[in-house]
């Protein structure tokens, strides 16, 4: 899925700066702002394991879909479903049920594409109509009690990934383009999430970034706080309610739900410090890392007044690729890597 601050191009630097400061015994990395869980998943992979939490529910739906399992579902409580498709494993023929159901007209269809009032072009008709009736029989089987809550989460992500790959928008639901772009187009195909099991009891939370940090002992704790005052709960209002399902009424163009969704107080000039010193008031954890940018909200001095308080800290800035939702806009920004090894 689409993600603003998705850290795939930091992964290489997280790594190496891991290594060379964890003891071969260190063996828990907690990402209290997880997203869509791209740096958990990779820690992971090399055998961490993972305590994660976010504030949105459909982060906590990544979370638990692709770090609780450590192998692919098996849906048991499926099996009237898989065992008439044994060509394929059974969270392959589970998903390739719900990829053959026919479309209804519901929450999607009627707000966010063009058979609806508004006329909002998230979605094609077809597309809206498909995802609806998928979004219904996951909702169905969790209320029978046929499949586990990890289960549901996994379908649910695999949805969210199928849903956010043929969205006309640019990147985030606070707009939709003005013409169906080709992607847009394509039919809505759920497809197997890449599960990597590290053998370890890995646990997901739906929880604020100080209340996990406080209760978590951890050997890495990874920061990634939000940098700016964008809104991820607005950014990706339908992704959320794709996850919740819970079918607010629309407002407005974009058709943002009018109650809203859970806001970060790292997301305000007005907070943002404050919550940050919050944070750092007394974390349990061998190295600390706080991934930031360069000009975010909380300044540079406040950072490394914090991390000093702790422990030696050092850090270090490099350029990415800057985030835009405009086609053929370039541009990078500077992001910074504070490491401090508390005393």
């Amino acid at each position: 899925m689409r993600y603003i601050g998705s850290k795939t191009a930091s992964l290489g630097i997280l790594e190496r700066t891991v290594m060379r400061h964890a003891a071969p015994t260190w063996n828990q990395f907690c990402d209290p702002f997880a997203g869509v869980c791209t740096v958990a998943r990779h820690f992971k992979k090399l055998g961490f394991r993972t305590v994660t939490g976010d504030l949105l529910y459909q982060s906590f739906v990544f979370q638990r879909a692709m770090l609780e399992h450590n192998s692919q579902p098996r849906f048991p409580g499926l099996r009237c479903v898989w065992r008439t498709d044994t060509s394929v494993p059974p969270h392959e023929a589970v998903l390739r049920y719900l990829n053959g159901l026919s479309g209804t007209d519901s929450y999607l269809t009627h707000n966010y594409s063009l058979a609806g009032k508004m006329r909002r072009k998230f979605f094609t008709e077809r597309n809206a109509r498909r995802i609806d009736k998928i979004r219904i029989q996951i909702a169905e089987w969790a209320s029978a009690c046929l499949v586990s809550e990890r289960e549901e989460a996994y379908l649910i992500a695999s949805l969210l990934n199928a849903a956010d790959a043929v969205a006309n928008t640019a990147g985030t639901y606070y707009a939709y383009l003005k013409v169906f772009y080709r992607k847009a187009k394509q039919p809505v195909q759920l497809l197997p999430l890449p599960i990597h099991g590290n053998g370890k009891r890995n646990s997901a939370h739906l929880a604020d970034a100080v209340s996990l940090t406080k209760r978590t002992a951890t050997d890495v704790l990874y920061l990634d706080p939000p940098y700016n005052e964008r809104d991820y709960g607005a950014y990706y209002h339908l992704t959320e309610t794709i996850a919740r399902w819970d079918c607010p009424e629309p407002n407005g163009k974009s058709g943002i739900p009018m109650e809203g969704r859970p806001k970060s107080s790292f997301c305000s000039s007005g907070t943002a410090e404050s919550e940050f010193k919050r944070l750092l008031s007394a974390p349990e954890a061998k190295l600390i890392l706080v991934h930031y940018s360069v000009h975010g909200l909380v300044p540079h001095s406040t950072v490394m007044e914090c991390l000093t308080a702790l422990g030696p800290t050092s850090f270090h800035t490099w350029q990415v690729r800057k985030y835009s939702t405009s086609r053929g806009e370039k541009g990078s920004s500077g992001h910074r890597l504070y490491v401090c090894k508390p005393h």
